[in-house]
């Protein structure tokens, strides 16, 4: 990483936000390749490779190290550090080796199954150690050779470690993806109606990336295939009678998936709720009626307010400005009565 060709700390303050509760597996800067060639004997390029299971590059010019603030200069010692310990941890042994291995036989039998349940994609933790450290070659396999067979084999797209509260592992990840394809193809105008129950980790893993959002038991709102707008007598109503609070403009771009972030964030509250392609609507029966109007072509969100009750205006202006926040750094929001109870 280096200051030269980042502008103003972004990808660093970036990776300072998201550090807290994200494992970091990779960190290269696509754009140095043509600049290293250019000025090589200006840096010294320090390359970690961990047996082609991932590989962090860190950079800097000797130039450029003058200029960093201090919250930089610890940022790249912590980053040179974590390197290390990855190194360290992810090495591969006999053992790992061999867990590896039983797994790719595994995963090539799948594979070339035609039928699928979302359930025999889906293993705890503890199903995966256990039948693995009984295949290996080891009488008593450890734990964290286990551990870091899962994260060679999340790394290599060979499983995907499931993100919930279910701590699991999903198998053969492209079959998963067809699944999500599937389900996702079902939805009428952004809705799919729920008749039956569906596997608990799968709706799990659909709500955390923001494919879906629980509107209520029998209602499941798909954000990308909502339409534009309704022509309902509710709609018409609730679009009525908004203060606007504020109007977020975006220099140059939206990260991909905000806003599924943002209607997923103030969709999965308790509360009466209007979801079109551009607009959101949200009645949170304890504060008031929040309004949020999105433009993709002009990088421009449109929020407004109609309160219930009396509320502290600028604390509420607060709380859905950090929740928006939180959905441009890729994190779901917080509920109302969280938020209100914690800064009360």
């Amino acid at each position: 990483m280096r200051s030269g060709n980042i502008r103003s700390g972004h990808a660093s303050g970036d990776i300072e936000e998201m550090a807290v509760n994200t494992e970091i597996i990779l960190l290269e800067n696509k754009i140095d390749e043509d600049f290293k060639l250019q000025s090589s004997s200006q840096f010294d390029e320090k390359i970690l490779k961990v047996r082609d299971a991932f590989r962090i590059s860190l950079a800097e010019s000797a130039e450029a190290v003058l200029g960093f603030d201090n919250r930089k200069r610890v940022l790249q010692v912590a980053l040179s550090k974590l390197a290390k310990d990855m190194s360290h941890s992810i090495s591969l042994n006999t053992t790992r080796q061999k867990l590896v291995s039983n797994y790719i036989e595994d995963y090539n039998r799948l594979s070339a199954r035609k039928r699928f349940k979302l359930a025999d994609l889906y293993q705890t933790n503890e199903q995966f150690f256990e039948k693995y450290a009984q295949r290996s070659l080891e009488s008593q396999t450890d734990k964290g050779d286990l551990s870091a067979a899962l994260i060679i084999l999340h790394n290599r797209g060979l499983l995907l470690k499931h993100p919930g509260k279910n701590s699991g592992v999903w198998l053969v990840p492209n079959i998963l993806i067809e699944k999500i394809k599937d389900f996702i193809s079902t939805a009428k105008q952004g809705v799919i109606i729920r008749k039956r129950p569906e596997f608990a980790p799968f709706i799990e893993l659909c709500s955390y990336h923001s494919f879906v959002v629980e509107k209520n038991e029998t209602e499941l709102i798909v954000p990308s295939l909502l339409p534009e707008s309704d022509d309902s007598i509710l709609y018409r109503i609730a679009n009525k009678g908004h203060t606007t609070l504020f109007r977020l403009k975006f220099a140059y771009f939206m990260p991909h998936g905000m806003i599924n972030r943002i209607i997923t964030g103030f969709g999965s509250q308790p509360s009466e709720k209007f979801y079109f392609k551009s607009t959101v609507i949200v009645d949170l029966l304890t504060m008031g009626n929040i309004f949020l109007k999105w433009d993709l072509e002009n990088l421009v969100i449109n929020v407004g307010l109609q309160l219930h009750k009396t509320e502290d205006l600028e604390k509420v202006s607060r709380y859905i400005y950090q929740n928006i926040l939180a959905a441009y750094h890729g994190y779901q929001g917080i509920s109302w009565d969280k938020y209100s109870n914690y800064y009360n």
